[in-house]
């Protein structure tokens, strides 16, 4: 019997996944992105996400653009995927979108040069094996990018913290 470790976490709750097929490196895609829809991308430190069945990291691309408090946006694509016939990248989404906005957006991404295809992960009732298991996959990847997310706000807030010395207290006779 295999073990299978459930996460109790459902990413569909909280994120809109939008699965980018093309050839193109993820810098490649981040630029087009930024200045063909407005995105505001950068990179951000790779996201690290522990794989049971191999017990080893695989490490994800990661871009953000947080354009205000209600909306982020995540770019992420498996490192190393080059062998891979047509790399896929997975636009994260989190906030509140209306489905009209997502589907402006597919249409945005799918006219995009060198963009083969573009379209929403949805999870339904008949969803086959393979796509279970990629949602699976996504689960844990967004579980393992929230805490990556907490680090990255720890280390940026250790580094705007003063640590100088303190000042030399100064008496006047």
């Amino acid at each position: 019997m295999k073990n299978k470790i459930n996460s109790g976490f459902d990413f569909q709750d909280e994120y809109i996944v939008l699965e980018i097929s093309t050839l193109l490196p993820d810098y490649g895609l981040c630029y087009r992105l930024n200045k063909n829809m407005r995105f505001g991308l950068h990179r951000l430190k790779d996201l690290r996400v522990y794989q049971a069945r191999n017990k080893e990291d695989v490490l994800y691309s990661l871009y953000n653009w947080s354009p205000n408090r209600h909306h982020d946006y995540f770019l992420i694509s498996e490192v190393g995927q080059y062998s891979v016939l047509m790399p896929s990248y997975y636009l994260l989404l989190k906030g509140i979108f209306t489905k009209d906005n997502v589907n402006s957006m597919i249409d945005q991404i799918s006219c995009l040069d060198q963009v083969i295809s573009c379209h929403e992960l949805r999870y339904t009732k008949n969803t086959g094996a393979s796509m279970r298991k990629l949602f699976n996959q996504m689960n844990f990847i967004i579980n393992d990018l929230e805490y990556h997310l907490i680090e990255l706000q720890k280390k940026n807030s250790a580094k705007t913290s003063y640590k100088g010395k303190p000042r030399k207290k100064i008496t006047l006779n």
